[in-house]
């Protein structure tokens, strides 16, 4: 007996944030198509869904997927019962065979109950048969089978699948057929706005567009980022001003890393846990560089793994030869890295540190020879970097890699290279006093603040996007207690 529960479509919240473009995209689809909702945990997938369902009337089935269907059998039986609640003699026959013949005969037996609907069906309208968190059933007969049923699928009944993952359902040839919709993880991605009605509706007071757009630059649009960074503020929230909330975007918290820690990292396999732990603690890699992090030759093949299972993993050029995490995810990956022991973090410093070195990323390096303090190798890394600096007429920005250094390394090195002596090498005067002390990256970001720099070239300087850059300026001003550079400027000259 099947449990009827998995055929119930979720009700909606009452703060859900209304997704019209989206819903258009789903309304578009007829009869006869995939349509592929793919993204990581958190991104509103099956909310969306019920979104449109609820809104845009037409006859449906829901099957919720889960583990204990990973058997072909036990999934086609869902199937049917699913479909049945639409049409009660639907595939009858079907589940005759299921014993029988097997899951392709009845499969086919279930296409031609569809082929005489289609025939017999008097609205212009298609069935849709919505399987959510698909990716939790799936296996090679289960693929192969619903390939089968795809490949025939007649124009009675179109259907929407919800996965973390791309599957192996022959994705590039349906999409050259034009039986294809895709939504990604980009297209469900919250902008400034939306994110700005969404915590309105749900915190039920008054947020700012810049507080709202702090929080997409942090959250990069992750729909239970943003809400668990929200909520975890309610109550500083509710008592803010219209204008009044600036600064407060959030790093991450409890209530996410213990999201991530059991919706994602936990139900991958050791092997990839460990990729994604020896890869952490660097801001962007390629497969050659992950190769020499983690010992293999198949890095290649891992990060294509990590794409596929939409792992928190963005593509930094078109060629896909760079990679980094999204922002939040690589944050609790080295809060999983500060666990493992100090000999191994040290090893993966010192590959690190080889691999960047011998391909001449020396400031990349740099970072790394700081964690193992090899003052002797820092000293010949900067030596290395002066020389590209100097070329370029950069030589000003030398003294951003002096404030972790040895106070009389960092001296000698001022010396000389004829620096301006920024109090770079030790805590800043006027911020030595604050409860939360400056990060390492946000004492880069105020000494290059000093020297005037603007946004775009401090990004450039330190090798990462503006948005990013932003959050941690914003980060940087919370904890000095200002809202601007220039106020920022003034509390440093005292």
């Amino acid at each position: 007996m099947l449990l009827r529960t998995r055929f119930y479509i979720p009700p909606l919240k009452p703060d859900h944030l209304v997704r019209t473009e989206l819903m258009q995209a789903l309304q578009q689809s007829r009869g006869g198509e995939l349509v592929l909702i793919s993204a990581p945990a958190g991104y509103g997938k099956t909310t969306l869904v019920s979104q449109w369902l609820h809104t845009h009337s037409h006859s449906f089935a829901w099957l919720i997927v889960d583990a204990q269907q990973t058997v072909a059998e036990v999934f086609w039986q869902h199937v049917i019962g699913a479909l049945q609640t639409l049409v009660p003699d639907m595939g009858e026959q079907a589940l005759n065979l299921l014993s029988g013949q097997g899951v392709e005969a009845s499969v086919i037996s279930l296409l031609n109950d569809l082929d005489r609907l289609d025939i017999a069906q008097e609205s212009d309208h298609a069935y849709t048969l919505v399987m959510d968190d698909l990716h939790k059933a799936e296996s090679d007969e289960i693929l192969s089978s619903l390939n089968l049923f795809l490949d025939h699928l007649p124009p009675s009944l179109r259907i929407v699948m919800t996965v973390r993952q791309d599957p192996a359902l022959a994705l590039a040839r349906r999409r050259a057929n034009g039986q294809l919709i895709e939504i990604q993880q980009q297209d469900l991605a919250f902008n400034s706005t939306e994110c700005q009605h969404f915590l309105q509706k749900k915190l039920k007071t008054k947020i700012s567009a810049e507080f709202a757009e702090d929080l997409i630059n942090a959250t990069e649009g992750w729909i239970t980022g943003i809400q668990l960074s929200a909520m975890s503020s309610l109550p500083a929230l509710s008592v803010l001003p219209a204008q009044g909330d600036k600064g407060q975007e959030k790093k991450l918290n409890r209530d996410m890393a213990d999201y991530l820690f059991e919706e994602v990292f936990s139900q991958q396999p050791k092997a990839l846990q460990n990729f994604l732990l020896s890869t952490a603690g660097i801001e962007k890699f390629c497969p050659a560089l992950t190769n020499a992090l983690c010992e293999i030759d198949g890095s290649y093949h891992v990060i294509k793994q990590l794409e596929a299972a939409n792992l928190f993993i963005i593509a930094l050029d078109n060629h896909r030869s760079w990679y980094r995490y999204h922002d939040l995810f690589r944050q609790f990956l080295l809060l999983q890295l500060q666990d493992l022991p100090n000999k191994k973090q040290n090893i993966l410093h010192s590959r690190a540190l080889d691999w960047f070195e011998n391909s001449g990323y020396y400031e990349q390096a740099f970072p790394h020879a700081i964690a193992l303090q090899d003052w002797s190798k820092c000293e010949r890394l900067f030596s290395q970097i002066a020389e590209e600096k100097k070329d370029l007429g950069l030589a000003h920005s030398l003294v951003q890699f002096l404030p972790e250094l040895p106070i009389a390394l960092a001296e000698a090195l001022i010396q000389q290279y004829q620096l301006d002596r920024l109090p770079t090498n030790k805590p800043i005067p006027a911020l030595a006093d604050l409860v939360e002390p400056l990060t390492k990256r946000e004492a880069q970001v105020m000494a290059l603040v000093q020297q005037g720099l603007s946004n775009k070239d401090i990004a450039e300087q330190l090798h990462i996007s503006l948005n990013t850059l932003k959050v941690h300026i914003r980060n940087l001003y919370g904890k000095m207690g200002v809202e601007n550079r220039t106020q920022a400027l003034l509390k440093m000259a005292h």
